[in-house]
């Protein structure tokens, strides 16, 4: 395209989205109004996304993309209303009811607007600051959940992947990517001092995944970030040109190539591509071209490295690689590669740890991310930054963009590109962005505290993220680490069955996902790690999309998985179709890290089979067993928080063997009584499933222990002991309940 014609494309669009803006607010706009010739080409594009687009058109009030997520013929949900005012993490929560006028929602943007940069770069920082303005806007054509940015973004992208005609193709691509291999390559790798780069190893996968979405769409003809559907977690989807194919199927050759060599096949490049009629764009068949395009990807992940090897034939897939021996990094288990010498580091335990230069770059990508305020500053790679070492060089390399991190405003060159990090304010940046990134470093309290209680442990001075150890240590009671996995129930539903929209309500619903997931969680992040004795005892590995892996101290998991369910359900609006499930297990202070993943996967799964009254997931698997959010939770809550204080108020600790006895009695009694009355052909008879011999043992024992009890905990122990006689919900989860409390209970055990 012709610089002169995407000038011409990129001010009409800014004086039409500015104009659009101005019109709802009931302001008038600092532009003049668009020439004729720029509004009837609009309207062109607009009808695409709606017969009765209009260039004049006005919106009322923005209804929650979040609403419309439902199964079909099912009643709709509660209405949720997005509150117009500026985009900011502080205020993403519907109960939260601040609500900026549309006056000065208008001079608020209008001084930002006024300070856009000339010449290159001006219409990326415009597509941010339209984002922050218009996020909660309704657009103007009516489409349910869409805002005025929304809008604005699929006009843009049509119009670039149109090629700036005037009028619009009849059909384009849709593209899809996938970066199969990223749990194997973030969690592979030894406990050994591993908590240090960890994090940098998770967020190098993220960097990868947009420098490749950045070098699609320069290949592409130098789409802007409108043409981005979705991009989160490796997974990506992209509106193109049509007639792209041999570009694609040339690039992703030569970059499966170079990820081949440097990671000797843990990751791979899933590329698909699907034809998508302009006819569809705006209509309900967009989810039906999207399930094409993802049935594509996954068949497309299913023959790795397919297009090497009909380039470079087998061998270049299956020669021998490195050449054996116990020279290897201790945390990824490769080779050194040729002139490289590992480098021996002594762990907080004494071990000797030798560690490759791209594992050590980790390390270092892990440290400087660990911050807030944080910048990012992204150009093309030059020569300089291809011969980097580390992390960087193989960004440079595989894709062709050099990326660096500030920790304060950066100076940004010509040909450079800066973002801001969880934070909206515009100056000085060219945008935003949102990260999950809540990272635990050793302060000087975490010093004196080791000093104090083990003064033989030796912490390296300097800024150093806490390890394992340590968060395990600094636990309440046992000391282990916490290791949480969740995600959104029926993601595959939701996106082709539950919502079924356009391409704009697509776009707005992986928005909102990612906005909670890679932002609001670092507020419930530290707001949960200071209500513990220590404030900096989780560590968010991964999160964005539509999940998360975070480890930490253990005892901060389950409150942890308990925020964070409750502030999703207020961000949906408590909509019942949109739910969470997930599970944590508990790790000693060494642990195998794939293993620890492994586990947490496997407890999410459990959680995610539960079913109950009908209802299935929405559920929370801890110490093994599920339990599922509301009733069941709160049960289990207000169990474990009245044994632990009976026990601190002096109630023998055999108060929480002899509630777990009964509880294994109870399952035995049940399961003897399902497997008869299943037998018999009958079904199950409730009485008959709550009665048996632990009735009269927890009566018996119960009564004994509150003998020597003062009057206050005698009464609550037998208030318990009626609650645990009577059928109900409580016996199900009183053996949890108990297990929580005695590892809450127990102090400095190992």
């Amino acid at each position: 395209m012709e610089e002169q014609r995407r000038k011409e494309i990129e001010e009409t669009l800014i004086g039409w989205a500015v104009e659009a803006l101005g019109r709802w607010t009931g302001m008038s706009s600092p532009p003049a109004r668009l020439p004729d010739r720029s509004a009837q080409w609009l309207s062109h594009y607009g009808r695409i996304l709606s017969r009765d687009w209009h260039p004049d058109g006005r919106g009322e009030r923005l209804l929650s993309i979040l609403s419309l997520v439902k199964p079909p013929k099912v009643e709709a949900v509660q209405q949720v209303f997005v509150p117009a005012r500026p985009l900011s993490l502080e205020t993403i929560l519907p109960d939260d009811d601040r609500q900026t006028s549309a006056t000065d929602l208008w001079q608020a943007f209008v001084g930002e607007f006024g300070r856009l940069p000339e010449g290159e770069g001006r219409f990326e920082t415009f597509i941010h600051l339209f984002r922050k303005y218009a996020w909660s806007v309704p657009c103007t054509y009516g489409e349910a959940g869409v805002s005025l940015y929304d809008e604005f973004k699929a006009l843009a992208a049509l119009m670039y992947a149109s090629g700036g005609t005037e009028a619009p193709a009849e059909e384009f691509l849709l593209v899809g990517g996938d970066i199969p291999g990223i749990q194997d390559f973030v969690y592979t790798i030894t406990s050994k001092g591993a908590a240090k780069g960890l994090r940098g190893r998770s967020f190098f996968l993220q960097l990868l995944g947009d420098a490749v979405v950045r070098a699609l769409r320069r290949e592409l003809g130098r789409l802007p970030e409108t043409n981005v559907i979705y991009a989160a977690g490796g997974n990506f989807i992209l509106l193109v040109p049509a007639g792209s194919e041999a570009v694609l199927e040339e690039w992703q050759a030569e970059f499966n190539r170079s990820l081949l060599k440097e990671f000797e096949g843990d990751l791979y490049l899933a590329l698909a591509w699907e034809t998508l009629p302009s006819s569809v764009v705006g209509t309900s068949e967009f989810a039906a071209a999207r399930e094409r395009l993802g049935a594509r990807v996954a068949a497309a992940k299913s023959r790795r490295f397919v297009e090497v090897v009909q380039r470079d034939g087998w061998s270049a897939l299956f020669r021998p690689q490195g050449k054996g021996g116990l020279d290897y990094c201790h945390i990824c288990q490769r080779e050194p590669r040729p002139g490289e010498k590992l480098v021996a580091e002594t762990t907080e335990a004494g071990e000797e740890v030798r560690k490759c230069g791209l594992c050590r770059s980790f390390e270092a990508l892990a440290r400087d991310i660990a911050y807030d305020p944080l910048w990012m500053v992204v150009a093309a790679a030059d020569d300089a930054a291809r011969q980097d070492s580390g992390w960087p060089r193989l960004l440079a390399r595989l894709t062709g963009f050099a990326y660096r991190f500030e920790h304060d405003p950066p100076r940004v060159e010509d040909g450079e590109a800066a973002y801001i990090f969880n934070h909206t304010d515009l100056e000085s940046v060219h945008g935003f962005r949102f990260l999950a990134n809540v990272t635990p470093r050793i302060g000087a309290a975490d010093r004196r505290w080791v000093q104090e209680h083990y003064p033989d442990l030796v912490v390296p001075p300097g800024e150093r993220i806490k390890d394992f150890g340590l968060m395990a240590r600094q636990s309440e009671g046992i000391q282990r680490v916490g290791v949480l996995r969740m995600d959104v129930d029926n993601l595959g539903l939701i996106f082709g069955r539950y919502l079924r929209g356009s391409m704009a309500q697509t776009s707005a619903l992986s928005a909102a996902l990612e906005l909670f997931f890679a932002g609001h969680l670092n507020r419930i992040c530290r707001d949960v790690a200071a209500q513990g004795e220590h404030d900096n005892s989780i560590y968010v590995i991964y999160a964005g999309g539509d999940d998360l892996f975070v480890v930490g101290s253990w005892d901060r998991m389950p409150i942890l998985a308990e925020r964070i369910r409750g502030d999703f359900a207020a961000y949906t609006g408590h909509n019942p179709h949109l739910t969470l499930s997930g599970g944590v297990t508990l790790e000693e202070r060494k642990f195998p890290l794939y293993r620890a993943a492994e586990r947490a996967g496997e407890a999410e799964g459990k959680a995610k089979q539960y079913t109950r009254d009908g209802c299935e997931k929405d559920a929370f698997c801890f110490l093994g067993q599920v339990v599922a959010w509301g009733e069941e939770w709160e049960l289990l809550r207000e169990t474990e928080r009245s044994f632990s204080s009976l026990v601190d108020a002096g109630v023998p600790r055999s108060l929480l063997r002899v509630a777990q006895i009964l509880h294994t009695q109870f399952i035995d009694t049940r399961c003897r009584a399902l497997k008869a009355e299943r037998e018999a052909g009958q079904e199950p008879t409730l009485r008959r499933l709550y009665w048996g011999r632990w009735v009269w043992m927890a009566a018996y024992s119960l009564t004994r222990l509150a003998r020597g009890c003062p009057k206050e905990q005698k009464e609550e122990i037998l208030k318990i002991q009626r609650e645990w006689i009577e059928p109900g919900k409580r016996i199900h989860f009183l053996g949890l309940a108990a297990r929580w409390a005695e590892y809450k209970l127990r102090g400095g055990e190992k």
